[in-house]
């Protein structure tokens, strides 16, 4: 009964056996993410769906809903580039340096893997809450970037307050209110306080900019799992093209949702990639009948968008 729910739904809710997720060799391994990504996407607009119904309110703003999604593509592009390469450096340095060899189709072997990898998991996120220095591949939303860069640059003129080498690396690598003489993670009877009356983000945008920006969104959801099932059958060359051209679309989204003054112009640069990629045949339209209202739509659907969003109240 199990097998005939589609392994990209129950490799969401970690519903895969050992027998049919263990592989003598790393080409035989499926891509799950990429196979759950449908899916995965699938839920969130069923939540979107039964919350408008039952509240008649949208459970999770358009604005964030797509940043956070984004957010997601962008921590995974990179795998399309240095996968291989870590792969590479796994398989090195187990050939030559591994201590003991289980056996690839022990379940004992699969729990001892699915515990350990997840322990390893937890400790690494939990060290990054722990410190300045946070992972950022690419921060989509305009407001965030902005926000990292102007928190980095507090750092390092933080750093340059300090005489010793080690405290200036220190100011990276502990907490965020660290100073010499104080614990690792600093004191945070300093830090501002949260009282629960903060207003959180949410720009005000016109219907049409938000349809507009869903659609296109999940156009570019298309592209990046087309990306990545094709991976291996294209040049490097137009894998890093593509990955451009889905960060460009993020970003553009990004700029709409922000209202930001270079929206209209970065867009419709983006509108002209997109046609010309499609041209080429590296994007492809939901639906072939699609091809055409594709290729001049998004630049009619931009002006007019422009129009609205001019005049909006």
């Amino acid at each position: 009964m199990l097998s005939s729910v589609p392994t990209g739904i129950r490799s969401l809710f970690f519903m895969l056996t050992p027998n049919e997720s263990s592989f003598k060799t790393v080409e035989e391994v499926p891509e799950y993410v990429h196979q759950a990504t449908p899916y995965f996407a699938g839920l969130i607009l069923l939540e979107v769906l039964v919350g408008l119904l039952k509240s008649g309110e949208l459970v999770v703003p358009i604005s964030d809903g797509i940043t956070s999604l984004s957010m997601g593509i962008v921590s995974k592009l990179p795998f399309l580039l240095i996968k291989s390469l870590e792969l590479t450096a796994y398989v090195f340095v187990w050939d030559r340096y591994h201590l003991v060899e289980l056996p690839w189709d022990s379940a004992w072997t699969w729990w001892f893997t699915f515990l350990g990898v997840d322990l390893g998991y937890y400790w690494v996120h939990r060290f990054s809450h722990g410190t300045n220095y946070t992972h950022y591949s690419i921060i989509v939303s305009t407001r965030e970037l902005i926000t990292s860069i102007h928190y980095y640059r507090h750092l390092w003129k933080r750093s340059r307050t300090y005489k010793a080498f080690g405290n200036k690396i220190l100011t990276f690598l502990n907490g965020p209110s660290w100073t010499p003489g104080k614990p690792r993670l600093g004191d945070h009877t300093a830090n501002p306080k949260v009282t629960g009356k903060e207003v959180a983000y949410n720009p005000s945008w016109s219907l049409f900019l938000q349809v507009y920006v869903v659609l296109h969104f999940l156009l570019v959801l298309g592209t990046y799992v087309h990306l990545f099932e094709t991976k291996m059958m294209v040049s490097q060359l137009t894998v890093l093209g593509m990955i451009g051209y889905i960060l460009l679309t993020l970003t553009s989204l990004g700029f709409i949702i922000d209202q930001r003054p270079s929206a209209a112009m970065l867009e419709m640069l983006r509108c002209v990639v997109m046609m010309t990629l499609q041209n080429f045949g590296h994007v492809k339209s939901p639906l072939p009948s699609l091809t055409v209202p594709m290729e001049g739509g998004s630049t009619i659907l931009w002006s007019i968008g422009q129009h609205i969003w001019t005049h909006r109240s």
